[in-house]
This record gives C-alpha cells, sequence and structure tokens, in this order.
C-alpha cells in the first residue's frame, strides 16, 4: 500500500491559519506541533508498510508558502521522526489536479485530505479518505464522488484505526 497525505489541514494547520502578515505586508507562518498523534501514526504505518510507501503532497502556493511548508517539517525533524524520506515530500505551487497526476505517477492507492474538492480529482482507483472535512465543501463535493467509497476520520487515532496501526 502507498499512501499520500496533505501537510494543511490533516498534518497541522493551514496555512491561511497560522499566517502573520508583517508590517511591511510580508507573510510571516508561524511554526506549530503537528496534530496530535500525526507524528506517531505515521511511524507506526511507516514500520508497516515501509516509510518510502508514504508521502506528503501539498499545495503551497509560491516560493515563500513552499519554504513555509518545508520550515513546518523540518521544525518537526519530520523524516527522523516517521521514517518517510524527504524524497517523499512533494510541495508544489500548481493547480489542485498537480497532487492527482503526482499520486497517479507514483503509484499511490491511497490519498488523504482535508479538502474534498482534492480527493474529486482523483482516479477513481485511488482510496480516497477526507481527514476532518468542512462540511459545506463535504456538502457541495460528494456528488462529484458518486459510486467511489469515501472514508471520513475526524483525527490521527482514528486515521490509525482505519489503517491497523
Amino acid at each position: 500500500m502507498r499512501i499520500g497525505f496533505d501537510v494543511g489541514g490533516v498534518l497541522a494547520s493551514t496555512l491561511e491559519e497560522r499566517k502573520i502578515v508583517g508590517p511591511d505586508e510580508t507573510e510571516i507562518f508561524r511554526l506549530e506541533p503537528p496534530f496530535e498523534g500525526a507524528l506517531e501514526v505515521l511511524c507506526a504505518l511507516a514500520r508497516v508498510v515501509g516509510g518510502e510507501n508514504l508521502f506528503i503532497i501539498s499545495r503551497a502556493c509560491g516560493t515563500h508558502r513552499i519554504e513555509a511548508v518545508w520550515a513546518l517539517l523540518r521544525s518537526w525533524n519530520f523524516s527522523q521522526a516517521t521514517g518517510l524520506p524527504e524524497e517523499n515530500v512533494f510541495v508544489y505551487s500548481g493547480g489542485r489536479d498537480e497532487k492527482a497526476r503526482f499520486v497517479a505517477q507514483h503509484g499511490i492507492d491511497c490519498m488523504v485530505d482535508d479538502r474534498v474538492e482534492v480527493l474529486t480529482e482523483m482516479d477513481p482507483s485511488v482510496r480516497v479518505i477526507a481527514f476532518n472535512p468542512v462540511p459545506k465543501e463535504m456538502q457541495e463535493f460528494l456528488p462529484k464522488l458518486a459510486g467511489r467509497e469515501l472514508t471520513v476520520v475526524t483525527n490521527w487515532a482514528e486515521l490509525g484505526r482505519h489503517f491497523g496501526v
């Protein structure tokens, strides 16, 4: 099994939630701890499926935001804490469909994201898991997943139980 995880809204707060605008209008992003249980579940999954089969796939518009995502992951000693190699981290600034292309190119068969809209872009062969999704977005995009199984979890303990770790 190869599993992909989003960062903002899944591993930690979104960039928008962590943004501070400086006096010169520069965006600064607070470094926060990961959501409770995130690193522990990823570490347990890495022991079961191998760290090489876990991927971080995050959209961050602009170089400054891409650097902010990397800074956040590195502040947690992410690779060392989880067993997930840095080369399995893909932070990009393209469109939402780029995440689906990355998933397909890397043979990822399960994607965890807080955005149901993003999950609708995945190939039907990819198992999709919505992590604490916004109810309004669920209502809007759920019809686009018609005929597909959508698993919804609200926290990392629940996600860990789903994967049996």
